[in-house]
């Protein structure tokens, strides 16, 4: 035995940490501008500004109701204050499990300029809704949408570059069952050319604003629109994925249903004033109205600049960003071919290394121990929610603490880790676990490519850095440490989105993930031999 050294556990625990900083700033979104910016940028202050003209009264608008049609009104007349040409769609629609129908007003917006001509090109057209549910004020939904629509509007009224039609809608009716966007998509001619739809709306009132949605076939939309999303960029294909799979709904779900191309952004933080009475101008983030903004504008100018159509795809794009700033993108087709050779190398330069060969019984125990570990680390999650829970703390005021909460779910995993660690761990050399952790990584990436490939990357990318840094002649520590930081700089973001996102529920998710995360750690604290630390000497042993 020798002694390790300190230096790789200290690296990556001063790099994840860092990490961690810089991940809270992402999410928490841009810094707003001033009315001072320049009026082809879009101000959060600005937007502000429209948004206490809009909404001064901190009251419920619902749809059909007397304040509903004041704000419809405001709305309406700062759009023309614009010069934008408006339009009124009338519709009435029915009541489920009901004889009575309501009245819904759809505002629709036409962007004049260059793209008023006529042209055979696919409009754009920027979504948002404008009621409000029963029982809160919507400042944030889809209020802070609304306004960030209008600053979009002001932005680009001056846009010779425009090359298409662009439109801004502003749908009634979204709270009751999406009722606006449906009259609109069955009835209005504008829907009938399939327009690119950019939807916003919100399930809180701080932090970025997630790209969650797309259309299915998103691979050239995904191509086309990623290098103008608005900094930061917090994006992957897990969310539309997840999204897919929930039972909610945004005005986006009638128009992708109808075969219109388009994305769908919102933010989720603050949930705790979602359809709430406190959902007031106070609470929202500038922050967050400020990433709207910077969506809308860069979505405006990317797709309203082009001068050709999107080429019709039926295929996916596998897709995620790297610290909210560059985001990568590959199709869907080539998932499994790259998981398979990232896992080939991996099993190829542990085989040649000697490494694989001579610790085959050591891979099958620290299998069954990982295993073990995730199965723990889920059920930590499990009794943590359940410990909440019975002290009588609901969800909705949980949610104002998903941080804390998160924190919690994130102690008992590592406590759970530091436990493994010291029965289990020490008692297998560093090398058997490397070898157990990334060729079961590599494994399970490849089952995940076959059942969900837009969840793919959470494994491929760390197994194809496992394979490049197999092939040196590191240690088993300094190998831990690159992929530790690896691995974070995937999953961290998501760590931190996902609690946020789904609540206290997340508990058991987020503790399996943020397992995922401390199992690259183990090759650090197993058994030191010569072997590790001079891999090159293939007669040595353990």
């Amino acid at each position: 035995m020798v002694v390790r050294s300190s230096q790789p556990i200290w690296l990556t625990i001063g790099i994840l940490l860092i990490l961690e900083f810089w991940v809270i700033k992402l999410c928490s979104g841009p810094a707003s501008k001033p009315e001072t910016a320049p009026d082809d940028e879009f101000s959060a202050s600005r937007a502000r500004g429209v948004h206490e003209r809009i909404f001064p009264a901190a009251q419920p608008h619902p749809v059909g109701s007397l304040a509903n049609q004041v704000v419809r009104e405001r709305l309406v007349t700062i759009l023309e204050e614009l010069g934008l040409e408006v339009e009124i769609q009338l519709a009435s629609h029915a009541i489920p499990k009901s004889d009575e129908r309501v009245s819904l007003e759809n505002v629709l917006a036409h962007l004049p300029g260059p793209a008023a001509s006529p042209t055979s090109l696919t409009p754009l057209l920027l979504v948002s809704h404008y009621d409000s549910c029963p029982v809160g004020p919507g400042a944030s939904d889809a209020g802070a949408c609304v306004a960030a629509l209008i600053e979009t509007a002001r932005a680009l009224r001056n846009s010779p570059e425009l090359k298409r039609p662009t439109y801004f809608l502003f749908t009634d009716g979204e709270e009751r069952g999406l009722w606006g966007a449906d009259e609109f998509v069955n009835h209005h001619p504008l829907a009938k050319r399939k327009p690119f739809v950019v939807n916003f709306d919100a399930r809180g009132s701080a932090g970025a604003s997630l790209m969650f949605e797309t259309q299915i076939g998103n691979r050239n939309v995904i191509n086309a629109v990623v290098p103008d999303l608005g900094w930061p960029r917090l994006t992957n294909s897990l969310f539309v994925t997840v999204y897919r799979q929930l039972p909610n709904g945004t005005d986006f779900t009638i128009f992708r249903n109808a075969g219109c191309p388009g994305i769908n952004f919102a933010c989720v933080d603050g949930a705790h004033v979602y359809h709430r009475p406190i959902d007031t101008l106070d609470n929202v983030s500038v922050r967050t109205l400020q990433h709207h903004g910077e969506h809308a504008l860069g979505m405006a100018k990317a797709i309203g600049m082009m001068d050709h159509e999107f080429v019709s795809t039926n295929e996916n794009a596998i897709f995620f960003d790297l610290l909210g700033t560059w985001v990568i993108s590959y199709p869907e087709s080539l998932a499994v071919y790259l998981q398979l050779a990232a896992f080939g190398v991996c099993v190829l330069t542990n085989w040649r290394s000697g490494r694989l060969r001579r610790r085959l019984g050591g891979i099958a125990i620290a299998s069954v121990l990982i295993l073990g570990f995730i199965l723990a680390a889920a059920m930590g999650g499990f009794l943590t929610r359940m410990a909440l829970v019975v002290t009588g703390v609901i969800e909705h005021n949980l949610s104002a603490r998903m941080r804390m909460i998160t924190t919690i779910y994130w102690l008992v995993t590592i406590g759970i880790f530091g436990l493994w660690c010291r029965v289990f761990v020490r008692r297998i050399s560093d090398e058997s676990w490397w070898n157990a952790t990334w060729l079961g990584w590599g494994g399970t990436g490849v089952m995940l490519t076959i059942l969900l490939p837009e969840v793919s990357f959470v494994c491929l990318i760390p197994t194809i850095a496992a394979a490049l840094a197999s092939s040196t002649r590191w240690s088993a520590a300094w190998r831990t440490a690159v992929m530790a930081i690896c691995t974070g700089v995937i999953l961290l973001p998501m760590l931190h989105l996902f609690p946020i996102a789904m609540g206290a529920k997340a508990a058991v998710v987020v503790c399996a993930a943020f397992s995922l995360m401390c199992l690259t750690l183990f090759p650090m604290f197993g058994r030191t031999s010569e072997q590790s630390l001079a891999p090159a000497r293939a007669d040595s042993s353990e």
